[in-house]
């Protein structure tokens, strides 16, 4: 089966008229304290210019934006709330100050009616980040149990009515900002649900219905397929799990392919839970782990928004897609696996896995699909929290054009990143094995690790000279509580770009 989402999610519904925005239960006008100021007076009638005073008197939005609501007392719209954006934005994070916009937006939506939320944009180029940051809120998987009355609530059906606008006019949804954030909440739902709903079976289930909706074609290899096809790594890793370890392969081709057409692989990180094998985790280190397969879920739901909107690039997504588990066939420290690339790497660490997967995909990538550039992306390393935060994902990066791109495209998306240093020379003796081409830990964890796990990943792209891209988004995957859908935005500006 298919993962489980929530019953009745909201639905997302972007609007091209203000008006359709108005007139629900509750109003949420989001933006600078400049332009509310300046253009959100008319946009709630149902206030008098008192009222209006005094929501507006003295906004000091600080770092992380502030928030006002009062109760209209009239029909229609009950209650309006101003969320107040940050005055600007430092040069490491996005104009758009999207992370704000879904913090705000999500601490303000509760409620049972449909809601509108008018964004009032400082420059019509934050519409895409605002547009995936209002998605984030809306999370579509929940479990939780409900008393009769809550239940007859949510049997009726609420929408969230967005509006873009812009400081000249209010902006015509677009199909990438629309299946952007369609997407973004896609992913979220697959990172948010646990090993019992989305395994590599279901996971497989979920690619092949974004196959089926975007006419794509989709191939899977798996179980002991891998084994026999050279998936050193994904055959390993998945062999000891009760749903056996896949590949899948996706494939987007534009409509008008031409010589300029560029060919660009992605490749994800699918693990679907990660104990740790039998290096176990410990301490309660294994609680949380069903959002390690966080980089593919965001290139599953790139994938689709991409086809939807009608990409110009040729798309591949390798989807890496493996369970951790321990059990008599697992696979054991001291093990040498032969991966896809040809390289042999000596185990050190079962809970090194997410590499060993990668690694194959990235094999695959080199040897079978003449790419113009790749992309990997996993939550691979908890050092990259360490290096880059909890906002920003990790780049390691031989090429500087191609970490322009991805700088700038995390900017504009919303979906911050920083580099780390690319300098091989420094990491490839760290990861000398007596018995192997490698070994898959690090010998000097205090010498740049999520680089050095970068440049383990680099070792596989055997022949392929390249531009390729690591990001590792450990730390920008999941909130404090829900999945964040990150690397929607960023895979798709970065197409937009090159």
């Amino acid at each position: 089966m298919r993962g489980e989402p929530v019953a009745n999610p909201v639905n997302l519904a972007f609007e091209s008229k203000l008006s359709d925005a108005q007139g629900h239960e509750r109003l949420l006008i989001v933006g600078s304290a400049a332009r509310i100021e300046a253009d959100g007076r008319k946009l709630v009638p149902e206030l008098n210019d008192e009222v209006w005073a005094a929501l507006t008197r003295d906004l000091s939005p600080g770092d992380t934006g502030t928030s006002r609501t009062t109760y209209t007392g009239s029909e229609g719209t009950e209650r309006v709330t101003l969320c107040v954006l940050p005055k600007g934005a430092s040069r490491h994070c996005s104009p758009s100050r999207s992370h704000f916009v879904h913090d705000l937006i999500g601490s303000n939506s509760a409620g049972d009616g449909d809601l509108g939320i008018i964004c009032l944009l400082d420059d019509n180029d934050h519409a895409f980040a605002t547009g995936l940051a209002c998605a984030r809120p809306f999370p579509l998987f929940d479990t939780k149990t409900q008393s009769k009355k809550q239940a007859k609530k949510a049997a009726k059906s609420r929408t969230a009515h967005i509006v873009l606008a812009g400081p000249k006019s209010v902006l015509k949804p677009n199909a990438r900002i629309v299946e952007g954030a369609n997407s973004v909440r896609l992913t979220a739902r697959l990172v948010d649900s646990p090993c019992a709903v989305i395994n590599t079976t279901t996971f497989t289930a979920e690619a092949k219905a974004v196959a089926k909706e975007t006419g794509t074609k989709v191939r899977v290899i798996k179980g002991e397929t891998l084994r026999d096809q050279g998936f050193g790594g994904l055959w390993n890793v998945g062999k000891g799990a009760e749903e056996p370890p896949a590949l899948v392969i996706m494939t987007y081709t534009p409509e008008k392919m031409t010589k300029k057409t560029k060919h660009v692989v992605w490749v994800g990180k699918g693990m679907v839970y990660d104990t740790g094998g039998l290096n176990i985790k410990v301490g309660g280190h294994m609680a949380g782990m069903k959002t390690d397969m966080g980089g593919a879920a965001a290139m599953l739901g790139a994938f689709r928004a991409n086809a939807l909107s009608g990409g110009k690039q040729k798309v591949t997504a390798l989807l890496c897609l493996a369970e951790n588990a321990v059990d008599a066939a697992s696979y054991r420290p001291d093990d040498i696996i032969t991966h896809y690339s040809g390289k042999t790497v000596e185990v050190d660490n079962t809970d090194a896995e997410g590499r060993l997967v990668m690694a194959d995909g990235l094999g695959y990538a080199a040897k079978k699909l003449n790419p113009d550039y790749i992309v990997d992306m996993a939550t691979l390393t908890g050092a990259q929290l360490v290096a880059t935060g909890k906002r920003h994902a990790a780049l390691y990066c031989n090429d500087g054009d191609l970490e322009e791109i991805a700088l700038k495209a995390g900017r504009y998306s919303g979906d911050l990143a920083h580099p780390l240093p690319y300098a091989p020379e420094f990491f490839r003796k760290d990861y000398k094995s007596a018995v192997a081409d490698l070994r898959n830990t690090t010998k000097d964890r205090m010498n740049a690790s999520s680089a050095s796990a970068g440049q383990f990943l680099k070792e596989h792209l055997v022949d392929f000279e390249g531009p390729h891209l690591h990001v590792d988004i450990a730390g920008p995957c999941s909130g404090p509580d829900r999945a964040t859908g990150y690397g929607v935005g960023l895979l798709l500006e970065m197409l937009a770009r090159s």
